[in-house]
């Protein structure tokens, strides 16, 4: 077979869909029970993927296309909020900024203060640019944001990383007023 008539990979299972948003929030959740020292069994992180597929004002359908918006991650958020509730554990959301006028240093400063206060999974980030994905910080150092993703995305760099018009020597867009900031402690 000529190699000419073979696309030049095969797609892989999610990576046609828009679900990156029902993933950061299992996966912001997993991430700061286990740094509780509550981890989530297998049989957890399917019921709350079902809840979360089932969230009310969720058209699952239009995101498994287009993905997610914010205000949809946020209801996700909710969701797993109460779930959460009937664990004993409460957690808590704010947006990381209330304007996108914030330099890459004040964006940098806050999400490494709030890991290094909350922990791993505590901020969620919306990227734009090279990366259109939702995804969980694991750990910030000055050079690196680390992320605990469902897409295999290790790491961005700060090098390729702004905040604000789009930039093709800096492709990595953080989102300041779509970052969510979590909380998660014994009820």
């Amino acid at each position: 077979m000529l190699m000419q008539n073979l696309p030049p990979r095969p797609h892989w299972q999610g990576s046609l869909d828009g679900l990156c948003g029902i993933y950061a929030v299992i996966n912001a959740v997993d991430c700061m029970c286990r740094n509780r020292s509550a981890p989530l069994r297998e049989e957890q992180h399917r019921e709350l993927f079902h809840r979360l597929c089932h969230t009310s004002d969720i058209n699952i359908a239009s995101f498994l296309a287009d993905g997610m918006t914010f205000r949809q991650v946020c209801r996700l958020l909710d969701s797993a909020k109460s779930y959460l509730d009937e664990r004993c554990l409460s957690m808590g959301r704010r947006v990381a900024f209330r304007s996108s006028n914030v330099s890459l240093a004040e964006y940098w400063d806050k999400i490494s203060h709030h890991i290094n206060i909350n922990g791993p999974g505590s901020v969620l980030v919306g990227m734009t640019g090279q990366y259109d994905h939702w995804s969980v910080v694991r750990d910030v150092t000055g050079r690196q944001i680390r992320l605990w993703d469902s897409d295999d995305l290790n790491r961005v760099n700060r090098s390729r990383c702004r905040v604000g018009r789009e930039s093709s020597a800096r492709p990595v867009g953080l989102c300041p007023t779509q970052t969510v900031l979590l909380t998660l402690e014994a009820a």
